[in-house]
């Protein structure tokens, strides 16, 4: 006889078949901060004016490095900003903003009955862009919202103001590009212009966002728009910039002020007056402080402290330089990372361009080696200090 074999077990309620848990995937490392480029092909100039202007920066200031030893060229946002964009060197019609008739009257008006226009042949920072066939674009508070496509921006941003009007009149006085006559009479001004309304959309894809942007910012608004003070303007500018494909992949934002005068055309509340007055006192005295006096304007006031903030993905937030850097040296700058000639002025071998003490350093309080890789993340085009 057989024996039974021995029935199978029953499996009980705490028998679990055995099971290998596979080891967890390594983890991804971050990719490394930082821009996606070795050098700056993106720049936005934001130049700020009105009694606000010095409060507006110090507001935004910790995002980015604070230039401590930033000054104005001279007085007078026209012959700050003709500085910043041609290198232009100032006279008594463009410290005054063309609105005076007796500094217009001191020397012999160009052909274009423009006492403040410069040469069709003027070299500037958009007429060598627009040469290269490399877009740029101005956006200023006060053009409207909604302007077609090729109509003309509103009178004074791009051409001579009408006799009496106040709003163009402020507007050519904020504008250089009314008195860079080869923008002018080429089109190329209008082609440029845009409103703040429209920069978000120009943001939009890096592939097509000029390489070169202007923002003219005083808390001025188009008529019948409601008011927006200037903080409020320059706040909304950088978060659209600094959140822009284009800025992270190897942008630079430049904010600097240019003047302290209300730059709306509007008159002057006292506590305007009373901010302006300020800044104007801060220049009177200050001629040949740090710059001798200019050729064809010997009473030109140098300039005086503008508070000024660098951003870009190579900076370090919160930083500071103490270099002495003007307007010539923005432009210079600008020029210089974009691959033009420095126009004007800013083509003279002793304007100091950022470097690393702007961009590439570490923070402070960094070690050796944090120090030494900043350095190396310093971009191509960019001088070493």
């Amino acid at each position: 006889m057989v024996a039974d074999e021995p029935a199978a077990a029953e499996p009980t309620a705490t028998d679990e078949p055995t099971t290998v848990t596979p080891p967890p995937p390594a983890e991804e490392e971050d990719p490394p901060l930082g821009p996606e480029s070795t050098t700056i092909g993106h720049v936005w100039l934001v130049a700020l004016q009105g009694p606000g202007a010095a409060e507006a920066v110090s507001a935004i200031g910790g995002g980015g490095v604070q230039l401590q030893g930033a000054r104005t060229v001279t007085e007078g946002g026209l012959a700050n900003a003709l500085a910043l964009t041609a290198g232009a060197t100032p006279t008594p019609r463009t410290r005054s903003g063309c609105r005076d008739a007796q500094a217009a009257a001191a020397g012999a008006a160009p052909a274009s009955d423009d006492p403040c226009a410069l040469p069709a042949g003027t070299a500037s920072i958009p007429a060598a862009l627009g040469a290269a066939q490399r877009p740029w674009r101005a956006y200023l508070d006060a053009v409207p919202e909604g302007r077609a496509a090729g109509a003309a921006p509103p009178a004074g941003i791009c051409d001579l103001p009408p006799a009496g009007d106040a709003a163009a009149i402020a507007l050519s006085a904020r504008s250089p590009f009314a008195h860079l006559t080869g923008l002018r009479e080429g089109g190329a001004c209008a082609t440029a212009v845009r409103s703040l309304g429209q920069l978000d959309g120009d943001l939009a894809d890096a592939g097509t966002t000029a390489v070169f942007s202007y923002l003219a910012l005083g808390g001025c608004v188009p008529p019948g728009a409601p008011p927006k003070p200037l903080a409020d303007q320059l706040r909304d500018a950088v978060v659209s910039i600094t959140t822009s494909r284009a800025y992270g992949q190897d942008g630079l934002l430049v904010v600097t002020t240019t003047d302290g005068a209300a730059p709306c055309g509007a008159p002057a509340t006292p506590a305007q007056r009373a901010a302006t007055g300020r800044w104007r006192r801060a220049a009177t005295g200050n001629r040949a402080v740090h710059r001798a006096a200019f050729p064809g304007d010997p009473q030109a006031p140098a300039g005086v402290p503008s508070p000024t903030v660098v951003y870009s993905p190579w900076s370090e937030a919160g930083s500071t330089s103490t270099v002495a850097y003007d307007g010539f040296s923005i432009a210079r700058t600008v020029a210089t990372v974009l691959g033009v000639a420095a126009p004007g002025a800013a083509a003279d071998g002793a304007v100091p361009t950022f470097g690393n003490d702007v961009l590439g350093r570490a923070a402070p309080g960094a070690t050796d080696a944090e120090s030494r890789a900043a350095a190396a993340r310093t971009p191509t085009n960019v001088p070493r200090r």
